[in-house]
């Protein structure tokens, strides 16, 4: 879901938690319609959220919800990075036991607000805890 090229997340699967966030229990219609996008676009995206997105059928809609609070998921990547060791995003992922897809969701953030550093070793990023991350 990153562009080739890019370290920044495609926009629509952060607008996604946005919205769910903003608006607990937004059904496919509500997320189809403020996003302006097609049904199965936005069916692509939920499929690839799918480990922090929960679902509560009511009649006939489907509404969404966090799995976990940002701020949980936040913590947890920064308690899975090492100050010293770095580690890959699939790495990273994998010891979540989340998508990598999720996972970008949540680290691109962290990367902005320096509390996670990414060195560049060839073609490979790796992550490592900023030494300034609370624990």
């Amino acid at each position: 879901m990153t562009r080739k090229g890019s370290d920044k997340l495609h926009p629509t699967p952060e607008r996604i938690i946005e919205l769910i966030t903003e608006n607990p229990e937004i059904n496919r219609t509500e997320l189809v319609k403020t996003l302006g996008i097609a049904s199965g676009t936005l069916a692509y995206h939920l499929k690839n959220l799918r480990d922090i997105l929960g679902t509560k059928r009511n009649g006939h809609t489907t509404s969404f919800y966090l799995k976990e609070d940002k701020t949980s998921l936040d913590n947890q990547i920064i308690a899975t990075l090492d100050p010293i060791t770095p580690k890959s995003r699939r790495d990273i992922a994998k010891e979540m036991n989340i998508g990598i897809s999720e996972l970008n969701v949540y680290l691109n953030p962290l990367l902005e607000g320096d509390q996670v550093l990414k060195i560049q070793e060839g073609h490979l990023e790796l992550y490592l805890r900023s030494t300034e991350s609370v624990d």
